[in-house]
């Protein structure tokens, strides 16, 4: 798989008192260029989590339409 030129989004969240949490987003040629994109987000709390974060993904046709996981 190839990065998409956009590259990742990072940003941070922060939730109930003082918690802040990193949200990762990148987008990936599932093959050819211009065709299917694997969409992969992460979640880590900026702390031991940021070893293993929770990771999820899927793909997503040229056209829109949802592939899978």
């Amino acid at each position: 798989m190839r990065r998409i030129e956009l590259g990742p989004v990072v940003f941070a969240r922060f939730g109930n008192g003082t918690t802040s949490f990193i949200v990762g987003i990148d987008f990936l040629w599932d093959g050819d260029q211009g065709g299917d994109v694997c969409v992969v987000g992460s979640v880590d709390d900026a702390g031991w989590r940021a070893f293993v974060p929770i990771t999820r993904s899927f793909i997503k046709a040229g056209d829109g339409s949802f592939v899978g996981e």
